[in-house]
C-alpha cells in the first residue's frame, strides 16, 4: 500500500510539473497574441492616418481612397477578431486544464490508510465473530445479475454518446436530451442496471441549468470523470 501510495504521488507531481510547463506556455502564448494584437491596432491607424493626409483627393480618386480606407479597417477587423477568438479558446484550453488537475487529487485522499494502527485492533476482535454473521454475508451478494457481452458493449456506447454530448460551450437543455436517449435505449436492452441510478445522478447535475445555459466546465469534468469510471465494467480492455 506504502508502495503505490508513493507512486500515485510520484505521478501527480509529474502531472503538476507538466502542467506548469503547459501553463507557461500558455501564458507566453497569450502574452505574444497580446502585443501583435496591439500592434496591428496601431498599424491599421497609421495605414488609415496616412490615407487621409494624402493630397485633396478630387471627386474620383476621393471614392477611391474612401473604398481603400474601408478595405483596409476590414482587413484589420478580421486579423483582431481571429486573434480574439484564438485567445478565448487559449483561455478555456487553459481552464479545462486546471479543472482536470483539480478534480484528479481525491484519488490520493482514499489511497492512505494506517494499517498498522487498526492491526492490533482488528486482531482481538477476530475470534470473537459469531458464525451467523458469516452466513448472513453470502446471502447479500447475488445482487449483480451478469450482463452479455454483446448487451454490456451497448451500454458502453450510449455511455459515450453521454460523453460526446459534453463539450466546451454545450447547453444544458441538448445535453438532457443525449441522456434522456441514453437513459431509454438502456432501458430496451436490460430492465434495470445500477448505471441507471448513476444517470439519474449526472441528469439532476445538468437539470440545475436553465436549458439554453452552458455547462459549466467544472460540471462537464465532473460528468464525464464519473461516466468514464464506469464504461469499463461494460466494455473491459
Amino acid at each position: 500500500m506504502a508502495e503505490q501510495f508513493l507512486s500515485r504521488l510520484q505521478d501527480i507531481e509529474k502531472s503538476i510539473g507538466a502542467l506548469d510547463d503547459t501553463l507557461k506556455r500558455m501564458v507566453t502564448i497569450l502574452a505574444n497574441m497580446d502585443e501583435i494584437r496591439s500592434d496591428i491596432r496601431l498599424t491599421r491607424d497609421e495605414l488609415l492616418d496616412a490615407i487621409k493626409s494624402v493630397q485633396a483627393p478630387t471627386a474620383d480618386t476621393g471614392g477611391s481612397l474612401d473604398h481603400v480606407a474601408d478595405l483596409v479597417k476590414g482587413q484589420f477587423d478580421q486579423i483582431a477578431t481571429f486573434i480574439g477568438q484564438a485567445i478565448e479558446a487559449l483561455k478555456e484550453d487553459m481552464l479545462g486544464a486546471m479543472m482536470e488537475l483539480q478534480d484528479s487529487p481525491p484519488i490520493v485522499a482514499a489511497a492512505p490508510a494506517p494499517t498498522p494502527a487498526s492491526m492490533p485492533a482488528t486482531s482481538p476482535a477476530a475470534p470473537a465473530p459469531d458464525p451467523e454473521v458469516v452466513v448472513t454475508q453470502p446471502a447479500a451478494m447475488p445482487t449483480t445479475v451478469p450482463i452479455p457481452a454483446d448487451k454490456a458493449m451497448k451500454i458502453a456506447d450510449e455511455l459515450d454518446n453521454i460523453v460526446a454530448s459534453l463539450k466546451m460551450g454545450c447547453k444544458a437543455g441538448d445535453v438532457i436530451d443525449q441522456i434522456d436517449d441514453s437513459k431509454a435505449n438502456i432501458a430496451k436492452i436490460v430492465e434495470s442496471d445500477p448505471v441507471m441510478i448513476k444517470i439519474d445522478q449526472w441528469k439532476g447535475i445538468v437539470a440545475a441549468y436553465p436549458k439554453r445555459k452552458e455547462l459549466q466546465a467544472r460540471d462537464i469534468l465532473k460528468i464525464k470523470k464519473g461516466i468514464r469510471a464506469e464504461v469499463p465494467k461494460y466494455r473491459p480492455a
